[in-house]
């Protein structure tokens, strides 16, 4: 996406806790039940629907074709998960386990979802069947803070509030390497080709590669905490959504910001 500004509100509402970002230049807010979808540059409405219950979280595939959508389920046997398909906007599936889901992640096409389970670990789910894959518990000692499937289906990267982050292997729920990034943990991801992984604690950024070595590829401080992040179709940028509304930005090459417009 190559716009960089400021996100003030939706609807005069103000942006809700849930808000992802396009590699088409278009993205999802919410406000309580409420889900808007707009034009990043024009802020035109796209599509906009009310949920039955608060939104907890909002997760587009890397290809953008699906977006999930997390919801507060106080009660048992009630919608938790609600699966979009974004050319038509109609609900493909609704799932029902888990609470106040607001970690989630899809695969590049949409086919697979990680969302945060009751057990303080991760599950991830078949989207076309609803079926429950592997489960990932028993290795974060804090709240899950972000989910992250590579593209390859083979990987999952997650991490807790207090920094700890987890890159595990899917066939077998097994851990390949953990990281210490920092309190305040708050996203992570995989670029699309998935030889990067990034993370980020606070204002600070974290983006290594995946390869045997996973060295750092680059590090980079903000001017304030980072909400979401999201890498372009090619990979060669970063867009972060910081606390303060701004979206910059950055070059992954050098880690330099493009010029910001409002």
């Amino acid at each position: 996406m190559a716009w960089a500004g400021a996100v003030e509100s939706v609807d005069g509402r103000g942006l809700g806790k849930a808000v992802d970002i396009s590699a088409s230049n278009w993205a999802v807010a919410t406000h309580d039940s409420h889900v808007h979808i707009f034009d990043i540059e024009t802020g035109a409405t796209i599509h906009s629907w009310n949920e039955a219950d608060t939104i907890t979280s909002a997760r587009l595939s890397e290809d953008d074709s699906t977006l999930v959508i997390g919801l507060q389920s106080e009660l048992p046997s009630t919608p938790s998960l609600m699966v979009y398909d974004t050319e038509t906007w109609d609900r493909t599936h609704v799932f029902e386990d888990g609470q106040d889901v607001d970690r989630i992640s899809a695969n590049a096409d949409g086919t697979l979802i990680a969302s945060q389970n009751e057990n303080g670990g991760v599950t991830i789910w078949d989207s076309t069947t609803g079926d429950a894959l592997q489960s990932f518990d028993g290795v974060h000692t804090s709240d899950i803070r972000c989910v992250a499937i590579h593209p390859s289906g083979e990987l999952l990267l997650t991490g807790g509030f207090l920094g700890d982050v987890v890159l595990w292997n899917v066939s077998n729920a097994t851990v390949i390497d953990e990281w210490a990034a920092g309190t305040g943990l708050s996203e992570c991801a995989f670029n699309p080709a998935g030889t990067l992984m990034t993370w980020a604690a606070r204002e600070n950024l974290f983006v290594r590669n995946v390869d045997a070595s996973f060295s750092y590829r680059l590090t980079k401080s903000t001017s304030s905490h980072i909400d979401r992040l999201a890498f372009s179709p090619d990979g060669t940028t970063l867009n972060l959504l910081l606390s303060s509304r701004i979206i910059d930005v950055l070059t992954i090459e050098d880690g330099s910001e493009w010029p910001r417009t409002n």
